[in-house]
């Protein structure tokens, strides 16, 4: 399997995408992309200028073709990266993250669910508190998402958490839940994705006392989409069989397969180059104009530890 189909993404989805939000016509097309990076030209607290056409129509369409609301999201993940040096970074999966792949499994599947929502999978293993490899899980879904960003165009996404080996009351006691409404608001907020479902694979009671703490920083419409299951039969009703690894009675490679490729590939020197792009982007917030930053960021998390903007 080559480095760029780790995901399936074939030109009808695509198609499909831009003409949902009337960007399948080619002129209008450039039209947008062009005014996007005029604008992105004229920013001058934003570091990075040189935006390939197709990383800005990635943001326009994962934008639901708003030019508008594309600029906002480049100025947030740019923003975010600034403001979250902990979290961002140009990491070696394989290299960097040392105990991750023994407490954790996190990929994308290749098949796409419904025409455009993009499913994952995280399954947790109870080998060690969730403290000593927490960081690190949170910064792989970040490069995860940078490598995403370069190939594919869902935003719509579906997430399958599989807890059921997991040590549930370790998330609740040494889980940092600081970080990861870091992690959530760059998730939603800088990459733009749109949780369709979240299934939650337990039968563990303590799943309420941790879904009652995550549920003070989702939003409403979010919180709707948690749904918490105890079995593969359980799934199938939300996933087709034939989607899902072998592991839960599909057709796809095992976990541990589609686990090592993908670590194989984000460990490759073609992703380094993509976290080494993305990370150019980020803020000198001595040039944003002032006020911008306040009216922005002042309910982000953290923003105020990591930057002093008059």
């Amino acid at each position: 399997m080559e480095k760029h189909k780790l995901i399936d993404l074939n030109e009808d989805t695509l198609e499909k995408i831009r003409k949902s939000y009337n960007m399948d016509d080619k002129k209008r097309r450039e039209e947008a992309i062009g005014a996007l990076r005029s604008w992105v030209q004229k920013q001058d607290h934003l570091i990075k200028k040189n935006y390939t056409d197709r990383y800005l129509e990635w943001r326009i369409l994962t934008s639901k073709g708003s030019v508008e609301r594309a600029k906002t999201m480049i100025d947030k993940i740019c923003t975010f990266r600034t403001l979250y040096p902990q979290l961002f970074g140009v990491y070696n999966v394989k290299e960097d993250f040392g105990n991750l792949s023994d407490n954790v499994i996190v990929f994308a599947l290749p098949k796409v669910l419904n025409e455009d929502i993009r499913v994952y999978v995280v399954k947790f293993f109870d080998k060690e508190p969730i403290s000593k490899f927490f960081m690190n899980y949170l910064r792989y879904i970040l490069v995860m998402c940078e490598y995403l960003a370069a190939h594919d165009y869902l935003e719509k996404v579906c997430v399958i958490y599989d807890l059921r080996e997991a040590n549930l009351a370790s998330f609740v006691s040494d889980m940092d839940f600081i970080e990861m409404k870091r992690e959530i608001t760059a998730l939603l907020e800088g990459y733009g994705v749109r949780p369709q479902n979240i299934l939650i694979m337990t039968k563990s009671k303590v799943v309420e006392t941790l879904l009652s703490i995550v549920k003070t920083f989702l939003k409403p419409k979010i919180i709707q989409r948690i749904q918490v299951i105890k079995s593969h039969e359980e799934l199938h009703e939300f996933v087709p069989r034939e989607m899902l690894p072998e592991d839960y009675g599909g057709k796809e490679p095992s976990l541990n397969e589609t686990q090592d490729l993908w670590t194989r590939v984000l460990s490759s020197e073609y992703t380094m180059d993509i976290l080494r792009a993305a990370y150019e982007a980020r803020t000198d917030e001595t040039r944003r104009r002032t006020g911008q930053f306040s009216e922005q960021y002042a309910g982000v998390a953290g923003t105020f530890r990591y930057l002093n903007v008059d």
